[in-house]
């Protein structure tokens, strides 16, 4: 027997993504945050996007589609826990990992289309999540619910 003989849902396919969305997610990125190993931020995905939208949206396809992208690597940067008293010490600080901002960004555009497929058909038990159909969210930890849920944030039972 195969695993697909036993799922509950048909199988959907994956919808492309739109220039629109890639718009949208980008505009909701803050120019400020820093960017990855490659050094390329948003303020200059930004750009790239406004000159040629296809450009950008045809490589998030592509990784998509491929199932591999090139954006693995973090930068990770040491920061100093305040008030430590030898700094000679790793656990003197905390490891913060800079990701690629193309990463970032393909991850919150899959990661809101799969909230948006889960709310269609209905994946998230209610009593799980002890809300109303109407007020679905992923349970999610606090870093991660801005992504998932800024378009929506009466869905989301986290305070942002």
């Amino acid at each position: 027997m195969t695993l697909t003989t036993h799922l509950l849902f048909p199988p959907c396919q994956f919808l492309l993504i739109t220039e629109e969305e890639v718009s949208r997610s980008l505009t909701r990125m803050s120019n400020a945050l820093a960017p990855g190993p490659l050094g390329i931020g948003y303020k200059l995905l930004k750009w790239g996007h406004a000159a040629n939208p296809s450009h950008l949206t045809s490589l998030l396809n592509a990784a998509v589609t491929l199932g591999h992208h090139l954006w693995k690597a973090a930068l990770v940067i040491p920061v100093p826990k305040p008030g430590k008293i030898n700094y000679r010490l790793a656990k003197a600080y905390w490891p913060i990992s800079l990701l690629e901002c193309c990463s970032k960004l393909l991850v919150k555009i899959i990661a809101k289309q799969t909230l948006l497929d889960s709310n269609h058909f209905h994946l998230l038990p209610v009593r799980l999540l002890r809300l109303p159909l109407s007020r679905r969210c992923i349970p999610c930890p606090g870093p991660l619910c801005p992504v998932l849920c800024k378009d929506q944030p009466h869905w989301c039972p986290h305070p942002l």
